[in-house]
């Protein structure tokens, strides 16, 4: 920020983001200022430098305000199939016959098939790598590089969590989605509509890798897209 205008808040909600002069006033009062401009609804979470906070939060000048809202469905997470979950994991079906036996998160669909939700599978994961009865099989086995948190568009790579913007993390998910595959601008915006009016795409992955420095090795580019190298 300048410092000749030190009451600046930058506030982002979805694509949209602007900078208006909000130090010392409350998120209660930005939320309902900005309802309009911004169209930030009353149940958005707002998030301060990273960190999610309450209405009655005070800002300074300087800060980052951003709104976030949940996606619905898809707030639930991935619901990833057994085999999905073994390459996920890296892990062979005897290891995943036995994670289910100790009570690995599963739901039955309607034709028999098992699904895992994806962020319960971490809760569970995180539970059982904490707890002193984990068995040593459980414990040592390697988890995934990255996952992906849908509900609060949250990354967790190598074990440390990192909170994204809304169009970052459907930019990561497209990539994650893949597999290792090749991306392109079109198949994003294909994927995720919102990504249409999101601007260039290269510019905000180029400010993504620069706010989280330990992707910058991992997504992979060249004129046909984009790629995650795990």
């Amino acid at each position: 920020m300048s410092t000749t205008t030190p009451n600046l808040v930058h506030v982002i909600h979805g694509p949209d983001d602007d900078c208006f002069s909000l130090a010392d006033r409350s998120v209660g009062y930005v939320k309902a200022s900005l309802v309009h401009a911004l169209n930030v609804p009353s149940y958005a979470s707002a998030w301060v430098n990273g960190q999610n906070v309450g209405d009655e939060h005070i800002l300074k000048g300087g800060d980052v305000l951003e709104f976030c809202v949940r996606r619905g469905f898809k707030g639930l997470g991935e619901l990833l199939s057994p085999a999905e979950l073994m390459k996920r994991w890296k892990i062979k079906r005897k290891q995943y016959d036995q994670w289910v036996s100790e009570g690995l998160p599963t739901v039955t669909l309607l034709d028999g098939n098992l699904r895992h939700p994806a962020p319960l599978v971490d809760g569970w994961w995180s539970n059982q790598s904490t707890s002193p009865q984990s068995t040593p099989s459980s414990v040592n086995a390697t988890p995934p590089r990255l996952t992906l948190d849908c509900s609060t568009d949250t990354i967790t790579l190598d074990g440390v969590p990192y909170r994204l913007r809304p169009r970052e993390f459907l930019i990561l998910k497209c990539l994650h989605a893949a597999h290792g595959g090749w991306v392109s601008r079109a198949e994003m915006q294909k994927a995720e509509p919102s990504l249409v009016s999101a601007g260039r795409l290269d510019r905000t992955i180029k400010t993504l890798t620069k706010r989280t420095p330990g992707l910058k090795t991992l997504i992979d580019s060249t004129p046909r897209g984009y790629r995650l190298v795990m």
